[in-house]
């Protein structure tokens, strides 16, 4: 996940400089909502891998400490790593990250503000 968030964060890049240098055209058009799509990715994949580090690394202590060291292990004897921690970043840290891609849906995809005005009433 994280290296394909670099691939796609180096592509926009390189997109921008195409993108400036061509106008006008339908291709150009294509171009920048393709470009517009590929930033919506790029968001979704930075927030889950902002959201899910803490899981990644609280399992690999885990692992490590368990066949290294034996259970629970230094890092897992203290209260807090091995109760608090899990809670933190198996729940909450997921919670956050199902919380925020409805948010991210609405702020990236105009369609879909115009679908929620109308149909909420308010204009």
């Amino acid at each position: 996940t994280f290296l394909s968030f670099m691939v796609t964060i180096i592509k926009l890049r390189s997109t921008r400089k195409i993108t400036k240098r061509l106008s006008g055209s339908d291709n150009t058009k294509s171009r920048c909502r393709f470009r517009q799509a590929s930033i919506t990715v790029a968001i979704f994949t930075a927030i889950f891998l902002v959201c899910n580090i803490p899981m990644f690394v609280n399992v690999v202590l885990a692992s490590i400490s368990t066949m290294h060291l034996g259970y629970p292990g230094p890092i897992f004897s203290v209260f807090y790593m091995n109760y608090y921690s899990w809670v933190v970043s198996k729940v909450v840290c997921v919670v956050l990250n199902t919380s925020l891609n409805p948010v991210v849906y609405f702020m990236c995809m105009s369609d879909l503000r115009v679908w929620a005005v109308r149909g909420s009433g308010i204009e």
